[in-house]
């Protein structure tokens, strides 16, 4: 069977050309794979911000939302990982979009080796600004708050509160710990897998310990890559179809 495994999209719900022009590329791409592949895993932070309403999302994902769909249609099991901008996701991509959604880690035998999977962000101790908006956003009354504020009010907040500017030194910092963090937790448990993928780190990585794989898959507006698993191959993949 044929896998892709990949992450951290990060597309954003708004009209700038430039965030426009990156979701419909994004589009384009898994489109291109509808009847190609078995499985898809995303490993978290797809997007950049998830919020839903009843059984409504945010109109800007909604094409990329359909191609999953179309997906779906073809056969192809989806498998969704909920990444740190994603706490809010709630039953639409499982029951409307069909992903099969894990909150912290997928671990299952696929092509005869025993994978796992997770966006990583839970292992990571020292990102204190992580750790206080995970904090505040699991608060019920936060989320209530953020459903009764006009959507384009909380819309905007989320847009706000999820920039980052990657080249200030703290950020720079953060990497580094997010990347030997996540490094040496795969390492730490690769005895018991034959693959192993995270996320967060936006560092495109692939290593070998032993008998497992660790691959990371980077940022994929800077990388343009995935990890393709097959019965035969686990490999990192630039930005091509199949």
């Amino acid at each position: 069977m044929k896998y892709i495994i990949a992450s951290d999209f990060h597309i954003k719900y708004t009209d700038r050309p430039k965030d426009i022009a990156y979701r419909k590329d994004i589009e384009g791409f898994f489109a291109g794979l509808v009847g190609k592949i078995d499985g898809l895993i995303l490993a978290g932070d797809f997007f950049d911000f998830w919020m839903e309403w009843d059984s409504k999302i945010i109109k800007n994902y909604a094409n990329i939302c359909d191609v999953f769909r179309d997906l779906k249609n073809s056969g192809c099991r989806m498998i969704f990982l909920v990444g740190n901008h994603e706490l809010w996701v709630g039953d639409y991509l499982a029951n409307t979009v069909g992903f099969e959604v894990y909150r912290e880690c997928f671990s299952e035998v696929i092509n005869n080796k025993k994978i796992f999977i997770s966006h990583g962000h839970q292992y990571i101790k020292k990102d204190f600004r992580y750790l206080f908006l995970k904090k505040l956003l699991s608060m019920k009354f936060v989320k209530s708050l953020a459903h009764r504020l006009p959507k384009r009010l909380s819309l905007f907040v989320a847009d706000t509160i999820s920039t980052v500017n990657p080249n200030s030194s703290k950020s720079q910092k953060i990497a580094t710990y997010t990347h030997e963090t996540l490094h040496e937790k795969a390492k730490e448990i690769s005895s018991d897998y034959d693959l192993i993928v995270f996320g967060h780190s936006h560092i495109l990585q692939q290593e070998v310990f032993d008998k497992c794989t660790y691959i990371n898959c980077g940022l994929w507006e800077k990388d343009r890559a995935y990890c393709l698993f097959t019965e035969d191959n686990i490999n990192i993949v630039g930005n091509k179809l199949l």
